[in-house]
């Protein structure tokens, strides 16, 4: 009887440590970087950049978005990134 209170024990501790460990996996996002930093925007990176959608793509010569995207003027000189619904860079145009 004490092997089985003593084992039991054991897996309740270990299920307890495990449960703490996976609820501190959490995902971490970097800080932007200070105003006036200069990025250029790749595919797949998380877009953290101002966001100046651009409603009338067409007149930038911009292909149209797709459904849950959107256009956003990501620099001074008609640099534009397309930017999907989750936040990541689809695309970068005028580089």
């Amino acid at each position: 009887m004490r092997h089985i209170r003593s084992l039991l024990f054991a897996t309740a501790m270990a299920v307890t440590s495990l449960a703490g460990t996976a609820a501190q996996a959490q995902q971490y996002y970097a800080p932007p970087p200070p105003p006036g930093y200069y990025h250029h925007w790749h595919h797949g990176e998380r877009y953290w950049g101002p966001r100046h959608v651009v409603y009338h793509w067409w007149k930038y010569g911009l292909p149209a978005p797709p459904p849950g995207a959107v256009w956003v003027e990501a620099g001074d000189s008609h640099h534009f990134v397309l930017v999907g619904g989750d936040g990541y860079v689809i695309r970068a145009w005028g580089w």
